[in-house]
């Protein structure tokens, strides 16, 4: 549109000058879209200049004509000797013709290579502009993957903490495993205190935990795991470490009935912990592990051919074994 500058679709109402044959919006010309049918039926010019250019033209184009005729029945008159003068005569007026066109041509051709031109400019300037803001999007998108790796390590710290606050509630309870669930149980670790030279004293609480069927159908063949609770950590430190000094402990040590068989004791640790134990367990031989024990609430393992003890405290750290 030369009056706006914007893109004029031909498929919807549009002017069209018979003069110049620019086109325009009906709203830039102040003209309703009823009325654009009938003016393109009438013919419009867009300006009073572009009616008279067209009407001299015409006028032109009418006289340029009549004389052509005129000239050509005259020299049909005339005799022979006048024929090249007339010629050259029609052929000057055809190329003044000819570079009235050629001139429009050369000027709508300028006209679109300046609506190309600013066209191209504004292509740019869009362009500049998405590509500043995909830069700012991709320093958004850098952010937010800092944010988040730094919030993996927050969580993962209170993870820890929160474990190793539930541990520390556990840090004075042993496990006792291997007891009949018929017997009693605080006569039974009276014994187990008695044999090893602990403090039963230093005990505040003792109960079972749960129970597992072995294949004799005896009341006394079931065994049960015992919670220990010690009534500080001391009292439960020196009962481990006489614990150890003994060494191994089996029921006919403490008169328990059936079969003998090993009385295990270890910490108590959170689920966590227990179920990396038991990961532990299973998995030994490929983790290339010898030892492995639970004790003040971290499980400790130590390899083949070495003396270093691990601590294990998440599945990362046995994944490293």
């Amino acid at each position: 549109c030369k009056s706006c500058g914007k893109y004029v679709k031909i498929r919807y109402l549009h002017l069209k000058c018979i003069g110049c044959e620019d086109l325009y919006h009906p709203h830039c010309k102040n003209i309703t879209n009823d009325q654009v049918s009938e003016i393109n039926q009438t013919g419009w010019f867009c300006s009073k200049s572009c009616e008279l250019s067209y009407t001299a033209e015409d006028t032109v184009s009418s006289s340029d004509e009549s004389l052509n005729t005129t000239l050509i029945r005259k020299t049909n008159q005339q005799p022979s000797h006048n024929n090249k003068s007339n010629e050259t005569n029609i052929a000057k007026m055809s190329d003044s013709n000819y570079k009235v066109m050629m001139f429009n041509m050369i000027n709508e051709m300028r006209e679109t290579m300046k609506f190309n031109t600013n066209l191209l400019t504004d292509l740019k300037k869009r362009s500049q502009r998405l590509t500043k803001k995909q830069d700012k999007l991709e320093q958004d998108v850098t952010c937010l993957r800092t944010e988040n790796t730094v919030l993996k390590a927050e969580i993962k710290s209170v993870r820890t903490e929160l474990t190793n606050q539930k541990q520390a509630k556990l840090a004075t309870n042993v496990i006792i495993t291997g007891i009949p669930n018929k017997s009693d149980l605080n006569a039974t670790i009276g014994k187990i205190c008695n044999l090893v030279g602990a403090n039963f004293g230093a005990i505040e609480k003792c109960e079972f935990l749960s129970s597992k069927n072995s294949s004799n159908n005896s009341d006394h063949e079931k065994l049960s795991s015992a919670l220990v609770m010690f009534k500080d950590l001391d009292g439960k430190n020196e009962f481990n470490e006489k614990r150890k000094i003994y060494g191994k402990i089996f029921s006919k040590n403490v008169n328990l009935p059936g079969d003998d068989h090993q009385i295990i004791v270890r910490d108590h640790v959170v689920p966590e912990l227990k179920k990396l134990y038991d990961e532990i367990r299973k998995e030994k031989d490929a983790l290339g592990v010898e030892f492995y024990w639970i004790q003040n609430g971290a499980v400790l393992v130590r390899k083949y051919n070495s003396k270093k003890i691990y601590n294990i405290k998440t599945v990362f750290d046995k994944n490293k074994l």
